[in-house]
């Protein structure tokens, strides 16, 4: 049981890390300001809005990562460690 906790931490983390850098390359593309902007949460939530149809899949992949992550956590008894 621990392994499979282990893996679907791990996974889910990974998973959801690479959808917030994904969105941030999208930021960094778009302008200087969006790249400072976008490492502070309100200004990400509203390039997010802003720029849905480039950000709308890796906002899912984010979800989908943290999903799987909370579930891991609740396999593991609620400890992750």
């Amino acid at each position: 049981m621990e392994v499979i906790r282990d893996i679907l931490l791990m996974t889910g983390f990974l998973i959801a890390i690479i959808g917030e850098l994904w969105i941030l390359l999208e930021a960094f593309g778009e302008s200087k300001l969006w790249r400072f902007g976008c490492l502070f949460p309100p200004i990400f939530l509203i390039f997010l809005i802003t720029d849905w149809r480039d950000s709308s899949k890796p906002f899912f992949m984010i979800v989908g990562g943290w999903s799987l992550f909370y579930i891991g956590y609740l396999v593991g008894g609620g400890s992750v460690l």
